[in-house]
């Protein structure tokens, strides 16, 4: 079942979302393969979720997942604090209406100030941790826990960091496999620990790269790209994280065929994913801008 939130007001559909809540069940989703080429999205849950739902009903065929910020944190402990406490409404509901659509749901949790200090101190529990991930995403069936941890000053970390973050991640991801869910980190050239995609990709179901969301021009972003896309990186623990959008009018990545080209491209290479950062229904006009969704759409059904 799916509602067409276009037809109501903001206020109206939040309250038909919240309606049905009762009646529509937690879907528990196998993740698919490594091999099938996924679209994902980043939004962060806000009261404008039936528009965000709204516009992934209207562009299903460019959309595998949506990873929504629910505002999930670590704590300097490296425990995640929303332990025990219900996610909230909007949240829920947004999720809710993306399962209607038969659209996944992940779950993104974020790193307590930016410090590694939180991250060294989840290293010695991995078990822990991971059951703490189960106990908030599985019981509204979310298919995957995506990890937006960036380390940085004063605490940005260390070289040795990154192979004791693979550790950690690889036994998280064991947990996380065995009840259907995937498990995704965002990665970037410009931290020391997240750099090392080698060590990382193992880990992982997915690498996320930030580093090439949006550059200046084709030379700058494929230079971004090959660090990602090369022979020392397991092709399908790839992700490549886009814009759909750009700062100015006219530059190279605000133009269609810097789309085109950048999504044809990842074709051509097999990468497996595209992360596009973020969905923001109430810009003007609307992240992703117009001409993403048939590129991106293409993308995936020439799979």
């Amino acid at each position: 079942r799916s509602l067409d939130f276009c037809t109501m007001s903001g206020w109206a559909a939040v309250v038909v979302v919240i309606a049905c809540a009762a009646v529509w069940p937690s879907v528990h989703v196998r993740a698919s393969s490594s091999s099938s080429r996924w679209v994902s999205y980043w939004y962060s849950v806000d009261n404008d979720f039936p528009m965000m739902v709204s516009m992934v009903k209207a562009h299903q065929d460019a959309v595998t997942s949506v990873i929504l910020d629910c505002g999930v944190m670590t704590d300097i402990n490296g425990n995640i604090t929303a332990v025990g406490k219900p996610l909230s409404d909007d949240c829920i509901n947004a999720t809710k209406g993306l399962q209607a659509l038969g659209v996944k749901a992940e779950l993104a949790v974020g790193l307590f100030g930016n410090s590694i200090l939180a991250m060294r101190a989840m290293f010695a529990k991995p078990a822990l941790f991971a059951e703490q991930l189960l106990s908030v995403a599985a019981p509204l069936g979310f298919v995957g826990i995506n990890l937006d941890f960036e380390p940085q000053p004063p605490h940005p970390g260390l070289p040795s960091d990154g192979p004791a973050y693979a550790a950690f991640l690889t036994a998280v991801r064991a947990t996380l496999n065995a009840r259907g869910m995937r498990l995704t980190i965002d990665v970037a050239d410009w931290s020391v620990v997240l750099r090392q995609y080698s060590t990382l990709a193992p880990s992982v179901d997915r690498l996320l790269d930030m580093e090439t969301y949006n550059q200046a021009s084709w030379n700058s972003w494929y230079g971004y790209y090959k660090n990602m896309v090369n022979a020392d990186v397991n092709r399908s623990k790839a992700g490549i994280g886009v814009f759909p959008f750009a700062q100015k009018n006219g530059t190279w990545p605000s133009t269609q065929a810097s789309v085109t080209q950048r999504v044809n491209q990842c074709a051509q290479d097999n990468v497996p994913e595209i992360f596009v950062f973020r969905i923001l229904p109430q810009e003007n006009p609307p992240w992703p801008w117009q001409y993403w969704w048939p590129v991106l759409a293409k993308y995936l059904a020439e799979e």
